[in-house]
């Protein structure tokens, strides 16, 4: 916030819940790289790149000063300027590919953690973070006859909970360690053999599978709400209302005709209403009574504090209304005033 205060008006900020207990890679903080292809956005069309890498921080994580970036974040872009990174080197590249991340992980918690529980999630919001945008994808220049490559970046706590971080538009596609000059080929030339579809018959896509394809809207339609329609299900029981205690007698086996049931109900009906008229006329009249016999209480007071002779200089007889005087006692809101 004090960032944000200094740049006043230069930029737009986010603001995000931090997430304090990362899972750490020998104490240090990493995120996982993700490509997804989007090829269509009506029908909303997905591709899913077949392996993710891992950023890693520089220094290992601790809280004491948030401002650290070389403990805090994983960019290659900030990460690159530590004054040990190597990117030919095993552990000051900062950066893993998927098989050692998820040989980690299985060490660390006996199962495919990454298959069973993180990749899941990616591929999840993945799909929910397209379909959220896909209203606004659809009304872009050009949307029919374009594609895009994304990057997107996700967050593991030390609970295997996965974050989704940012999505990057155009993300790097830099040599920048030994991880990178491997992938990146592999996918640029698979996203050329999605859009051209003129891969071998072994790998058509190459290492993209396709992982969500929508159905067609309409242009009538919005594309926000026929998205959100595809996610939505009904799921339960039918519920039958208990029969009220005051409902008609059964009919028997003599069924009613149609007037004469309609009759019946039409006097039901007037039935109702009377009852209900009864009820107010009633509650009127309890109502009545009760400001009677206040009055009463009231007329009752007023007379035993005339005729008392402990207050001298009273009146012995109550005063006509509108008469009062310097003597005379006059009810008021709080009760009697002399």
């Amino acid at each position: 916030l004090q960032c944000a205060r200094r740049a006043r008006g230069t930029t737009t900020w986010v603001c995000q819940k931090y997430i304090e207990r990362p899972l750490l890679l020998g104490g240090r903080k990493h995120d996982l790289r993700q490509w997804v292809l989007v090829t269509c956005v009506n029908p909303l069309t997905v591709w899913f790149f077949g392996e993710c890498y891992i950023r890693m921080a520089a220094d290992s994580y601790v809280l004491d000063d948030i401002r650290d970036n070389m403990r805090h974040l994983t960019n290659n872009a900030i990460i690159c300027h530590h004054p040990q990174f190597d990117a030919e080197d095993e552990y000051w590249q900062c950066m893993w590919d998927e098989a050692k991340y998820r040989a980690h992980l299985r060490r660390e918690y006996g199962f495919d953690a990454f298959g069973e529980k993180v990749l899941p999630a990616m591929k999840r919001a993945v799909v929910a973070t397209l379909l959220g945008t896909q209203e606004a994808l659809s009304e872009s220049v050009g949307v029919g006859c374009c594609f895009e490559l994304l990057g997107y970046d996700f967050l593991v706590d030390a609970e295997l909970g996965t974050w989704l971080l940012e999505v990057n538009t155009s993300p790097c596609m830099e040599h920048s360690t030994s991880v990178t000059a491997r992938l990146v080929p592999e996918v640029l030339e698979g996203t050329l053999r999605v859009i051209f579809q003129d891969g071998p018959r072994d790998a058509p896509n190459g290492r993209f599978e396709l992982l969500y394809k929508g159905p067609c809207i309409s242009e009538d339609r919005s594309p926000n709400v026929s998205a959100a329609a595809g996610l939505l299900a009904v799921e339960g029981r039918r519920v039958r209302p208990p029969r009220p205690a005051a409902a008609l007698e059964p009919l028997g086996s003599d069924s009613l005709s149609g007037a004469a049931l309609q009759q019946r109900l039409l006097e039901r009906r007037e039935q109702e209403i009377e009852a209900l008229a009864e009820k107010k006329r009633r509650q009127k009249q309890r109502e009545q009574d009760q400001r009677e016999r206040k009055q009463r209480i009231r007329e009752s007071l007023k007379c035993k504090v005339l005729r008392s002779s402990s207050l001298p200089g009273l009146q012995t007889e109550a005063p006509t209304t509108g008469e009062a005087g310097p003597e005379t006692i006059v009810e008021g809101p709080g009760g009697l005033n002399i």
